[in-house]
């Protein structure tokens, strides 16, 4: 499974991979109890609409001493990066909770996620309004 292994990569902290792969196995046996959904379908819908297509990049201009900042947007063409900046959102909002064990903080977000009811799809509407303010800007695209 290709998202398991990109879920574990953001999972690891400090090179302890084994760790994150029983955090993300008692987190998937956890939605298992919960749902009635398959997890597999249900984890690929959170990545899906957790994913994003618009983000803003701060660019410093290395010409000038003074070493203006612009904010321009950007274009993620990449699924794959599109899915790991996803799965980074998903890590960092189950980590700002702080209620019980993280791999039931990974559950909900997962299981919210794919409900459209979680503050990571309230996290991606606000940077695509962030990109989407400047289209004055958007003939200096960013292709990342």
């Amino acid at each position: 499974m290709f998202t398991k292994d990109k879920i574990t990569n953001h999972l690891t902290k400090k090179g302890k991979k084994t760790k994150s792969e029983k955090i993300l196995n008692k987190s998937i046996k956890e939605l298992q109890k919960s749902s009635k959904k398959q997890t597999k379908k249900l984890i690929q819908l959170s990545l899906i609409l957790s994913s994003i297509i618009f983000k803003t990049r701060t660019i410093k201009n290395k010409k000038n001493k003074k070493q203006k900042t612009r904010i321009k947007p950007s274009f993620i063409t990449n699924q794959n990066k599109r899915f790991s900046f996803a799965i980074k959102l998903i890590v960092t909002t189950a980590n700002e909770n702080y209620t019980s064990y993280f791999y039931n903080k990974l559950k909900d977000e997962f299981f919210s996620t794919a409900q459209f009811k979680n503050n990571v799809i309230k996290i991606k509407k606000d940077l695509e309004k962030q990109a989407l303010k400047n289209k004055h800007v958007f003939k200096y695209y960013r292709w990342t």
